[in-house]
């Protein structure tokens, strides 16, 4: 019985190593930041907190050890909403690409050291567009019961979290791809 193409594996052996490394990395860290207090996260969540409140005309008022109150909006950004979940993936997502694509070792630890910057910075970008459209589909499911949504929250919050993965992973593949620095 001959196996399906989609069944076969096409990872290679040198790269069993940086994917169970970038995994594991990634699962401690998305772990201990679970555990990271209000004030802990506050790096990712106050700029989220201002650009949000500055485009949708709300001021920003911080409550100590809760987040950052919109009260035009009559919202409360807080620790769920940081993006660490965000952050951690998107760091060893895109740590796996630049081991398994970037031949020299020099160059994938100056990319790593990149990444870090680079990444914190979409997180906030996709952290602010996911927290705007998640407000926006707020006002748009107000037609339904209350019941669900709680539910159209998280699937507005999940759609935008793996759309933008989707695109950054296929961006910086490209990119590396496209280098002089890839196998």
């Amino acid at each position: 019985m001959q196996e399906h193409k989609l069944l076969k594996s096409n990872l290679k052996t040198t790269e069993v190593l940086p994917l169970l490394l970038s995994s594991s990395a990634g699962y401690c860290l998305h772990f201990y930041c679970s555990k990271l207090s209000y004030e802990s996260v506050l790096f990712l969540i106050k700029p989220v907190a201002y650009v949000v409140g500055f485009i949708l005309g709300s001021n920003c008022v911080n409550i100590a050890d809760e987040g950052f109150f919109l009260p035009q909006l009559e919202i409360l950004i807080d620790k769920s909403c940081s993006g660490y979940n965000f952050w951690s993936v998107c760091i060893f997502m895109l740590t796996y690409l630049c081991f398994t694509k970037i031949a020299k070792l020099q160059i994938k630890c100056f990319a790593f050291l990149l990444l870090l910057p680079i990444t914190y910075l979409l997180t906030l970008f996709v952290n602010t567009i996911r927290i705007i459209s998640c407000i926006s589909t707020a006002k748009l499911g107000l037609m339904f019961s209350e019941n669900y949504q709680g539910i159209i929250h998280e699937v507005t919050g999940l759609a935008n979290t793996v759309v933008f993965l989707l695109l950054f992973y296929f961006a910086f593949g490209k990119i590396i791809n496209y280098s002089k620095y890839a196998h």
